[in-house]
């Protein structure tokens, strides 16, 4: 059966790293960081030592610590790279986005770093939106008013009454417009 270390001698055993091993750890952390949420290698270091004190990662007494942090860090990057990955590969379409963002499901018990999160998705949808918009006003005015419409929660279909625009047309126009958001970047 393996011995796992404890809380304590978790805390003791990095109070008691050598300043050698600590930037050792620094720079393993600093190595791994990048495509994670976090911002600086001391932050990935104290998530690490945070999983081992709360035992969701358990150092067994055996193995040197250094090297248990360094494999924990490394393991907190890349679940965290994965997690990333997966959140963003679940991204809504824009139409769907678009209603969330209106819908105030920004405030729904969320953490503030989720509400920081949330807002500057939606702060970066917005800025697309309006990019497209601007794009579309000289480029192609049907699919920018199709735009202006969704912007106003009106039904596309106001503009077949006001301009006697044939269905299919407009469709295409829905579509066009559609696919110009997409193309100015993935929301």
């Amino acid at each position: 059966m393996i011995d796992y270390a404890t809380t304590q001698e978790i805390f003791d055993a990095f109070a008691q790293l050598a300043d050698q091993e600590k930037c050792a750890l620094y720079a393993a952390a600093h190595k791994q960081l990048e495509g994670t949420r976090f911002s600086a290698p001391m932050d990935l270091v104290h998530e690490a030592l945070f999983l081992a004190a709360e035992g969701r990662r358990n150092w067994p007494r055996g193995l040197n610590f250094a090297i248990f942090m360094a494999m924990t860090i490394r393991s907190v990057a890349y679940a965290d790279r994965t997690r990333l990955a997966n959140k963003l590969a679940h991204r809504s379409p824009v139409e769907d986005l678009l209603e969330w963002s209106e819908s105030g499901a920004l405030v729904a018990h969320a953490s503030a770093e989720e509400c920081v999160e949330r807002s500057q998705t939606c702060a970066l949808m917005w800025k697309k939106v309006y990019s497209t918009r601007a794009r579309l006003e000289h480029k192609d005015p049907l699919a920018r008013s199709v735009l202006d419409c969704m912007l106003q929660e009106e039904p596309i279909t106001s503009l077949r009454d006001d301009s006697g625009i044939g269905s299919a047309e407009l469709e295409a126009a829905r579509k066009r417009m559609l696919r110009a958001l997409k193309n100015t970047g993935r929301l």
